[in-house]
């Protein structure tokens, strides 16, 4: 038997796996391991919050908006008024939803008078910010009749049966209701020009509930 060639130049067994390394070039420059994840850590930590971020936005559109604290003042009463299942005969401002529209059929008296009224009333001050901005009447034919200081139920032949305040004392200005309430169930909803949304019961005129959705 011949001896290895390797062997027999007296080379180590190792020598013929050995691969030489080209010189780097002058312009190249090596960065050590540690100082290359040194300086991925930080953008990695800057990607995840990013991620945690957009995640979050589009977490926070799939699910519906906080509503505001709702103080319930009467329970109990509020539950009676929701309970309540009847259609009223006039429940908003504008009438009954769907109905807005008018009739040459029936037609309002034009003769407003002594005998052709069942009755009137006019507020004791007398004032332009009394004035009144809607009336609703619910299924027992009483009337609301809204105004810049508070909300009266009337009974169908002209009796106060119960007075809301919204603003006490003669003020032109300040807090005060702007708009008709309107009728469901068994409650009186209103709304005033300082953000406050409250619903009433119908039987006392009492606050059900009130919530603030805006300063004013």
């Amino acid at each position: 038997a011949h001896p290895s060639p390797l062997r027999a130049s007296g080379a180590p067994p190792s020598a013929a796996a050995a691969v030489p390394r080209s010189p780097p070039s002058p312009g190249a420059r090596s960065v050590p391991r540690p100082a290359a994840m040194g300086i991925l850590k930080p953008l990695i930590a800057v990607l995840v919050v990013v991620l945690a971020v957009i995640a979050s936005q589009l977490l926070a559109a799939d699910q519906p908006p906080k509503l505001p604290h709702v103080e319930f003042l009467d329970e109990e009463l509020t539950r009676k008024a929701l309970s309540l299942e009847v259609e009223h005969h006039h429940p908003t401002g504008r009438g009954k939803h769907g109905s807005y529209g008018w009739s040459s059929e029936f037609t309002a008296p034009f003769e407003l008078s002594e005998r052709t009224l069942a009755f009137n009333w006019s507020h004791p001050w007398g004032r332009i910010w009394t004035l009144t901005y809607g009336t609703v009447i619910d299924h027992e034919k009483n009337i609301y009749l809204t105004g810049a200081d508070a909300v009266r139920k009337f009974s169908p032949d002209g009796m106060i049966m119960w007075e809301h305040r919204t603003v006490h004392g003669p003020p032109p200005m300040g807090v005060r209701s702007m708009d008709s309430y309107a009728l469901d169930r068994g409650a009186l909803y209103g709304v005033l020009t300082s953000g406050m949304v409250f619903a009433l019961s119908l039987d006392t005129g009492t606050t059900l509930w009130k919530t603030k959705v805006a300063n004013e």
